[in-house]
C-alpha cells in the first residue's frame, strides 16, 4: 500500500494516495517508510504540524542514519514553511554520505558555492558508499535549495530551481514528484 501510494504521490492523484497509505499505517502505524509517504502527502498539501510530526518521527527513527538525513531536512523545511524563525534537527549522530552536505546547507554551514563543490566532488566518493550518482545529487539539491529558497519568501526562485530539477529527466527520485506537485502549487 506506501507503494501503491508512492505511485498515485507521483501521478498527483493525492485523495487516493492520501488513502493507500492510511491503509498502510492502520497496518503498520511506526513504519517509517508510510509516514515518509504520508509526511510527504502533507507537506505538498501545507498541512504543517502533521508535517513536522512525520518527519520529526522519521528522522528519528530510520536505522539509517543517511536515510534519516532526508526526515531531517523534510523536518527542517516543514518547520522554515510553518513560520518557525529557528528550525531545529533531530538530535541523533549525522551520516557520513550525502545528503550530509544538503544537512549543512540547511543549518547555514555550506552556501550554495560550497554544496555544489560537494555534488561535482565525483561519482567514486558517493557510489563507493552505495550513493547517488552526480544527476542524482543534483536532483536532490535543486529540490531542497529551492524548497529552502520558497520558506525564506522566494517561490520565484524556487519555481526555477524546481523547472530544472524536472528537466534533469530524474524521474525515480521522489524529489521529482514533490518538484512537479510543488510547480502546479505554484502555477494556481
Amino acid at each position: 500500500m506506501g507503494a501503491l501510494a508512492e505511485v498515485l504521490f507521483d501521478a498527483r492523484d493525492f485523495p487516493a494516495s492520501r488513502a493507500a497509505i492510511n491503509e498502510a499505517l492502520a497496518v503498520d502505524p511506526r513504519g517509517v517508510y508510510a509516514n515518509r509517504v504520508a509526511g510527504n502527502l502533507d507537506f505538498v498539501e501545507e498541512r504543517w504540524a502533521d508535517a513536522v510530526a512525520r518527519f520529526r518521527y522519521v528522522a528519528s527513527s530510520d536505522p539509517d542514519r543517511d536515510q534519516a538525513g532526508y526526515g531531517q531536512l523534510m523536518l527542517w523545511l516543514s518547520q522554515k514553511r510553518a513560520g518557525m524563525r529557528d528550525p531545529t534537527f533531530v538530535e541523533r549522530r549525522a551520516g557520513d554520505n550525502w545528503p550530509q552536505p544538503l544537512l549543512l546547507y540547511m543549518s547555514g554551514n555550506y552556501s550554495e558555492t560550497e554544496l555544489v563543490e560537494k555534488i561535482r566532488e565525483g561519482d567514486f566518493q558517493y557510489e563507493s558508499a552505495g550513493g547517488a550518482n552526480t544527476d542524482e545529487r543534483l536532483c536532490e539539491a535543486l529540490y531542497y535549495v529551492g524548497q529552502a529558497h520558497w520558506a525564506r519568501g522566494n517561490p520565484d526562485i524556487a519555481r526555477r530551481y524546481f523547472a530544472s530539477l524536472v528537466n534533469l529527466r530524474v524521474t525515480y527520485y521522489l524529489e521529482h514528484g514533490l518538484a512537479l506537485a510543488e510547480i502546479a502549487k505554484l502555477n494556481r
